[in-house]
């Protein structure tokens, strides 16, 4: 009973801020961790581990579904090779310059730093598409596809690399792992495809109302689970049966994914505020960790700069400023409290994790309203 206090606590609260940030124009992220940190300091908060962990798994998969389905041939055209030069070159550059920054500045694990250069390189698209709504600009439109590109990537590379810190800690070779780690990945991409083509296949040929919604989310849930029975990575499962779901025509596809991104919503009502509650930052982490996001900040208009020439000096600012970490980071903090949490340095990448969370979402709300006007971005009616 507890449980169901607790929830319709947190959907109900979650709700209010999710209207007054709509309000405000603004992400509903930072309330959501407000409130969240409110309920943590006087504890009306008490989620069990194994409800936690439900919650971060299913939130994992739907941020996965919705990156990956965004992720479209058709839209990539015209805006594609600037984002996607961007995002490679960019990635390089983060994690290199931040993995050796995080290094020597906690004096934590190689692999430790690298896991959080990865992770922190991501840009939340929900969070992007609520600061800014959808909007007719080239710098609006490179963001947007950027940030479908590398989503995906900071959910699934940094899990990937904690999963085999995880095996090592536990005794096991690198060199015993790469079988297994080549089977998870052929795996997952196998569960993935099958998933998503017998899905499409069934949609497109009958719409059943309600139940198509329904079944959305449940192929979704079985591409996770199934990759993950056969020992298969069920993130990439995910990822493969998205970006065949949103690549192939089916009817009333809008209303399907409009569903979707309201289970989505749901879930990510409840992991802010979960990771709200939870967020209690040691302040020597504070000093460090603003260092590190203004190297980040530095390195990410360096790459900006250099590689959107084309761009206007104000375009360059406002992608380069507009980096917001949303649920897809809050989720990987989740699964290392619960999964992860025995790891060397893992401590600080939680930390770390939830300060960019934060810096972030302030930053990117600030440079958007900014932006907005003076470079005149229109709203699409």
């Amino acid at each position: 009973m507890d449980q169901l206090v607790n929830l319709a606590m947190v959907l109900l609260v979650g709700t209010l801020c999710t209207a007054l940030a709509f309000q405000l124009r603004t992400s509903n992220a930072f309330f959501l961790i407000l409130v969240g940190m409110v309920f943590g300091y006087f504890g009306l908060l008490q989620f069990t581990k194994e409800a936690v962990m439900v919650i971060s798994v299913l939130a994992l998969i739907m941020v996965i579904f919705e990156s990956t389905n965004r992720f479209t041939f058709g839209e990539l055209r015209k805006y594609s090779a600037p984002a996607l030069r961007l995002s490679l070159v960019y990635f390089a550059l983060s994690v290199v310059v931040m993995s050796i920054t995080t290094y020597f500045l906690f004096d934590i694990k190689a692999a430790a730093a690298v896991t959080f250069a990865i992770f922190a390189y991501g840009i939340d698209s929900r969070t992007l598409l609520e600061v800014l709504g959808n909007r007719k600009h080239r710098g609006y439109k490179t963001l947007k596809i950027e940030s479908l590109i590398n989503a995906p990537a900071a959910v699934i590379l940094p899990l990937m690399i904690l999963s085999a810190m995880s095996n090592v800690a536990a005794g096991k070779g690198l060199y015993e792992q790469i079988l297994p780690f080549l089977r998870e990945i052929v795996a997952g991409m196998c569960v993935g495809i099958i998933v998503g083509f017998l899905l499409v296949s069934v949609m497109r040929h009958s719409y059943t109302g309600d139940l198509s919604y329904l079944a959305v989310i449940s192929a979704a849930v079985i591409s996770y689970v199934g990759a993950e029975l056969v020992k298969g990575n069920g993130v990439l499962s995910v990822a493969v049966f998205g970006f065949i779901f949103g690549n192939y025509h089916v009817e009333h596809k809008q209303e399907l994914e409009g569903f979707a991104n309201v289970f989505g919503h749901i879930l990510t009502l409840l992991v802010f505020i979960v990771i709200g509650s939870i967020m209690i930052i040691p302040s020597k982490y504070l000093l460090k960790g603003t260092f590190l996001f203004i190297t980040y900040i530095a390195v990410r208009y360096a790459s900006v700069h250099f590689l959107l020439r084309e761009f206007h000096l104000k375009e360059r600012l406002f992608i380069a400023l507009n980096v917001p970490k949303g649920v897809g980071l809050a989720v990987v903090i989740l699964l290392m409290v619960n999964l992860y949490s025995k790891l060397e340095s893992i401590n600080v990448l939680i930390y770390l994790g939830m300060l960019f969370v934060m810096y972030s979402i302030v930053l990117s709300t600030v440079a958007t309203t900014i932006g907005i006007n003076l470079l005149d971005i229109q709203k699409v009616r």
